[in-house]
């Protein structure tokens, strides 16, 4: 849900400007193996700000953006941590929305954030998978060329590949 096609290359998808806490994500992506890593995989990647509202392109792809993997299979990008929506009276766990494109390959998923309250059995999307620990990240205080950052890892491993 609100995916929105054609979103800029860019590993900083808010802006210094953007209200909220400042998050840095990393990764690699993996083939099948869970061992050899993917280079090229695009890396699409939406969220919703940090009162929980989405933006759509004609917002300038705000907190909205692609990259490419390296060599070693590696993506990281800055941004700000989601806020919680409603849905249905209930509010969905902050959280990140993924497409990765690989030949052969796309996989759509999402990631949470660990201690969020309202994770799964909270979590009013049903199939939502905010229980499933693999898309569960904690999050760590670190500094990126004197910016302070909350920090996780989000490693993903591609079947198809």
């Amino acid at each position: 849900p609100f995916y929105a096609q054609g979103a800029p290359f860019t590993t900083e998808l808010a802006t210094q400007d953007e209200p909220g806490e400042r998050i840095l994500i990393s990764g690699t992506v993996y083939a099948k193996d869970c061992t050899t890593p993917l280079k090229d995989v695009v890396v699409d990647v939406w969220q919703a700000d940090a009162t929980g509202n989405y933006h759509d392109a004609g917002t300038a792809y705000r907190l909205r953006g692609q990259m490419t993997t390296n060599a070693d299979g590696y993506y990281a990008f800055q941004s700000i941590r989601p806020g919680q929506y409603n849905v249905g009276g209930a509010l969905r766990p902050a959280h990140i929305h993924f497409k990765f494109h690989y030949p052969g390959q796309e996989l759509i998923t999402q990631l949470y954030f660990k201690g969020d309250p309202y994770l799964s059995p909270n979590d009013p999307c049903i199939g939502c998978n905010s229980d499933e620990a693999s898309l569960i990240i904690p999050l760590v205080s670190t500094t990126v060329d004197n910016e302070s950052f909350m920090a996780g890892t989000f490693d993903v491993n591609l079947q198809a590949s």
